[in-house]
């Protein structure tokens, strides 16, 4: 990025951040303050909306007292009612009892003990009273024990003892009401409110209990004349949640819907009204909430609340001060855009011009000596010291001039430097390609020149023959795999492979050092364990004296054609693939050999030979680990599989082309990737053809 963009840069981010910072304060306090401006109108609303429903009860409630308190005949006869009849004792008033409630629901009406409950004195006074009162649904009293004894019409139940409501009125005391939670009446069959009323005589004594069954559909229709519109969902929850009423929908259905738990936990910590914020789950859109309770009664008692929530879309309320936001955003970005013009002008004449100047000299600098990465040719010298002498000429009087006379005389440095440190660099890449060369050249004539012979040609013996071939590749220049073929005797031949950690020079070397040490052990490799224990030894008393810890993996087999037998042993390296061209069957040699250590690990290492037979049609293919770890692209390893798939569709092949179908399978893996790794094949063959084999792979 150029100077004068940066610097341009910089005078926005100096402006805007302090804009920034006014328009989100401004934001959020006109946010906040508009907020709960809104909030306090919505809990006004559902205010008055919870009075004018808890007035509507309350005038009902007042009306029943008041029947209460100027009725003598109610009173009056409840306390006859709960007169026992001499006649019976209780024993036989609970029978009697018991039966009358087992028969009640098949009573039919002119059954005398039921008109006895709905034709007395206090049941005609009952009616009357609900015939003027057009919400009263049912209207029952019990006596003392809990059974009916003046009603409107036939309850449910006889004996009411057992419900909740009449424990609760049996538990008031006198001028108090206790009011059950909204719910659907069987006995009314409306969806009512129950009011219980205990009954006492002038001595204090409870005489009964009165039960009331309102029908509170008609009084949720007088809650929108206390609502001015502004909330667009007005419900009536209790405390659990259950929308009693929606009242902007006249065909709602009660307690189909529910708040959701989050919106009525927050309904409940605002306890007698408030307002907040809350995600509504059925629109997954923000939404205000104003809450209010409902007090039921002055002298009530109640198992549950009764709210009255109001709400809108929070999108609705924030639109005035998106609107206002808008037009400070643009008046501050035009002040914003004035005051970087005139900046930026002022930067350009007095900065980013001289610089500009400055910035071609040393561009031709940078061309003409290949001080930039990437350069392709080099220009000629002398124009390039002429450009860092002209830097000398530039004359502004400040720190730009002393920075380009700075500049000159370092460029005039590195000039001189870098012509030197290139031909340094060359003499000595020449050198080390010139012996990484030489070194190549060693390790290849290190390895065989030749194959072995066995058995040795004899017109009066028939043996086995003999094949073998081989493939070695170099990760590096210089490898660290490492292999010899040798005869032991004129029917016996021995083949070694190794694997040196790590590749390059010291792994190279390395070989070396093992290619010296095999011929002085042909004479062991009789029996491959003592071959093996013997180049351990001999190889860890060179590495000790030159202070190096390097393992060598290593492999040795034995091949007799006379005896028809194989022995060989590991010191950590891979088994080799075993095929029989007749048999057809394809596997590793071994699969599990314990406390073999590779090479120069374990002074006095004890190494354990195995044999097995020699046949015709066998194929031993050795291998480094290069082969069987190497990736393809995605980081896949060739692995075990794929080596005994190719080797046994292939097994018919002479070991060459064998060998060479190995090869073809792996880079196809790899996608003739470069190998991490040195890559080193020995495959031997027997059968009674002529021995021997090809001279180099």
């Amino acid at each position: 990025m150029r100077l004068k963009y940066k610097l341009s840069l910089a005078m926005i981010l100096a402006a805007a951040v302090p804009s920034a910072i006014v328009v989100l304060v401004l934001q959020q306090l006109g946010y906040r303050h508009l907020l709960a401006e809104r909030g306090q109108l919505y809990r006004t609303e559902a205010h008055a909306a919870a009075q004018s429903l808890s007035q509507s009860v309350n005038r009902e409630v007042s009306q029943l007292q008041s029947l209460l308190q100027i009725s003598t005949t109610i009173e009056s006869f409840t306390e006859t009612a709960n007169v026992a009849d001499p006649s019976r004792s209780e024993d036989q008033r609970a029978e009697a009892d018991q039966e009358l409630e087992n028969n009640w629901s098949s009573l039919p009406g002119q059954d005398s003990r039921l008109r006895a409950i709905l034709q007395n004195p206090a049941a005609r006074q009952l009616r009357t009273f609900q015939a003027g009162n057009p919400l009263v649904n049912e209207i029952l009293i019990t006596d003392r024990a809990g059974r009916v004894i003046a009603a409107t019409k036939k309850t449910s139940d006889y004996i009411q003892s057992d419900e909740l409501w009449w424990q609760r009125g049996t538990e008031l005391k006198s001028n108090r009401i206790w009011f059950d939670s909204l719910h659907q009446d069987e006995s009314a069959a409306v969806y009512s409110l129950d009011i219980v009323l205990p009954i006492y005589n002038l001595r204090g004594d409870l005489q009964g209990v009165m039960k009331a069954v309102f029908n509170v559909a008609p009084l949720f229709a007088t809650i929108p004349a206390a609502l001015d519109g502004r909330a667009d969902q007005v419900d009536v929850v209790d405390a659990q949640g259950a929308v009693l009423a929606r009242i902007n929908q006249p065909l709602y259905q009660a307690l189909s819907d529910s708040l959701a738990d989050s919106v009525m936990a927050k309904v409940l910590q605002t306890g007698n009204g408030g307002w907040f914020l809350a995600t509504a789950p059925s629109s997954n859109s923000e939404r205000m909430y104003g809450t209010a309770s409902a007090r039921l009664g002055a002298n009530a008692e109640a198992d549950h609340q009764i709210f009255v929530v109001v709400s809108i879309p929070a999108a609705e309320v924030t639109v005035p001060i998106q609107n206002q936001l808008r037009w400070i955003l643009f008046g501050s970005s035009m002040a914003l855009l004035l005051c970087l013009t005139t900046v930026l002008l002022y930067v350009q004449a007095k900065i980013t011009r001289p610089l500009e100047q400055l910035r071609d000299g040393t561009q031709s600098i940078s061309a003409s000596a290949r001080l930039r990465v990437g350069d392709e040719t080099v220009a000629d010298r002398q124009q390039a010291h002429q450009v860092v002498e002209n830097l000398h000429d530039i004359r502004t009087g400040d720190e730009i001039e002393e920075l380009a006379s700075s500049f000159a005389t370092m460029g005039s440095r590195v000039l001189r430097y870098h012509r030197h440190l290139e031909s340094e660099v060359a003499e000595k890449t020449a050198l080390i390609h010139q012996d990484l060369e030489m070194a190549k050249e060693f390790q290849e004539a290190m390895l065989p020149d030749h194959y072995p012979k066995v058995p040795s040609p004899r017109p009066e013996e028939e043996h086995l023959k003999l094949h073998f071939w081989h493939l070695y590749q170099p990760a590096d220049t210089l490898g660290g795999d490492f292999f010899d073929m040798f005869q032991i005797s004129e029917h016996r031949a021995g083949l070694f492979i190794a694997d040196v950690m790590g590749h390059g020079a010291r792994s190279a070397l390395v070989t070396a050092i093992l290619r010296a040490l095999l011929p002085g052990l042909v004479e062991a490799a009789a029996d491959p364990g003592v071959f093996m224990q013997q180049l351990n030894q001999h190889f860890l008393e060179i590495m000790e004296r030159s202070r190096q810890t390097i393992f060598v993996t290593a492999f040795f087999i034995v091949l007799d054609t006379k005896d028809e037998t194989v022995t060989y042993v590991t010191a950590g390296h891979p088994s080799p693939v075993y095929t029989n061209r007749s048999a057809g069957d394809t596997d590793y040699l071994f699969h599990a050999v314990k406390n073999q250590p590779a090479l120069g690990l374990i002074p006095g290492a004890q190494y354990e030979a195995h044999s097995r037979a020699l046949q015709a049609d066998d194929v031993y293919l050795l291998f480094t680990d290069g082969l069987i770890e190497a990736e393809n692209a995605e980081g896949e390893m060739f692995g075990d599989g794929q080596l005994i798939e190719t080797v046994h569709a292939h097994r018919q092949l002479p070991v060459d082309e064998l060998t060479h179908a190995v090869v073809e399978r792996l880079n196809e893996f790899t996608g003739n990737r470069p190998l991490d790794d040195d890559l080193c094949l020995v495959a031997v063959l027997t059968d009674h053809g002529p021995a021997g084999g090809a001279v180099r792979s």
